[in-house]
């Protein structure tokens, strides 16, 4: 199940996706910190597409290779990817500190089958790597699209840092209240400080009052000193990601999250038109929380 329980305490599990084992080293080690401080049970697991080996199996075949093939490449990957965790602690996988799971098909089917049952809670995901952080692969997106449990895509050769301050970046949608009280709980063992962050193309009376209604919510519905509610006007009429990206350096924020269901805000920072310059210098790892069905 996606939660364990050692010693009376319920632990969640986070599950990092490999998908290019020939640069997955550093994405390994921040698996194994990211875990230890959150106190997270960790999996990692590879996903076989037999028609595609180079996003997850194998690559250039108009049909899929033999069974036997498959097999191969599976037990390829499973020794470089063993080799990589033991580097980093030998008994690892055999005090189950940590689990690798193999699995063949298409990762977003894999993962959210994963969620569904209940074998997951956070799924971590690994950029490009040629620096195009928020382009992504397409299967990032597909995968964000399809699975029901939060995804937190990181860039490469990240180093994990503790999450000192968390901006979520809120339309005062009615869900946000439950997004921020999960993460009060998940960030409980670093205390890190939590920033509602919310966007004005401009400042009228009503958006004034809208934000202070929501201060009042947070005081009533989120039973933590950590979250704080903010906004900010876009004066300059910055792209709405350029100006999170400002704010977060100006708060020295280390994660940004957003919630799907907040289709406005959701679509302007992924969609694919961001400038050049703003694809290549985003370096922070985001959350992507799923809405409620």
């Amino acid at each position: 199940m996606g939660e364990l329980k050692i010693g009376g305490i319920i632990m969640k599990t986070l599950i990092f996706l490999i998908n290019d084992v020939d640069n997955c080293q550093n994405f390994i080690k921040y698996a194994f910190d990211m875990a230890s401080d959150l106190k997270f049970k960790l999996k990692i697991l590879n996903v076989i597409y037999p028609y595609t080996f180079g996003t997850y199996g194998y690559v250039g075949s108009e049909s899929p290779p033999s069974a036997e093939h498959i097999k191969q490449i599976e037990i390829n990957i499973k020794g470089r990817v063993i080799s990589y965790i033991s580097e980093i602690d030998e008994n690892a996988i055999s005090s189950g500190k940590v689990e690798y799971i193999s699995k063949i098909g298409d990762a977003p089917d894999v993962l959210e089958e994963m969620c569904i049952k209940g074998e997951v809670n956070y799924v971590v995901l690994q950029g490009k790597a040629d620096g195009y952080f928020w382009s992504q692969r397409p299967e990032i997106m597909e995968i964000i699209q399809k699975i029901s449990c939060p995804v937190m895509i990181i860039s490469p050769n990240s180093v994990y840092e503790h999450f000192k301050k968390v901006i979520y970046a809120t339309d005062y949608n009615s869900q946000d209240i439950d997004v921020l009280n999960k993460l009060v709980k998940i960030t409980e063992p670093m205390q890190s400080q939590i920033v509602a962050l919310h966007i004005f193309e401009s400042v009228d009376f009503e958006e004034k009052i809208v934000a202070r209604g929501f201060r009042e919510i947070l005081k009533k519905k989120v039973d933590s000193p950590r979250v704080t509610a903010r906004y900010e006007v876009n004066n300059d009429n910055l792209d709405v990601v350029e100006m999170l990206e400002t704010q977060a350096e100006l708060l020295g924020a280390d994660i940004i999250v957003v919630l799907k269901e907040n289709r406005n805000l959701f679509e302007k920072i992924f969609k694919s038109s961001f400038t050049a310059k703003l694809l290549k210098t985003t370096k922070l790892p985001v959350i992507v929380y799923q809405s409620k069905k």
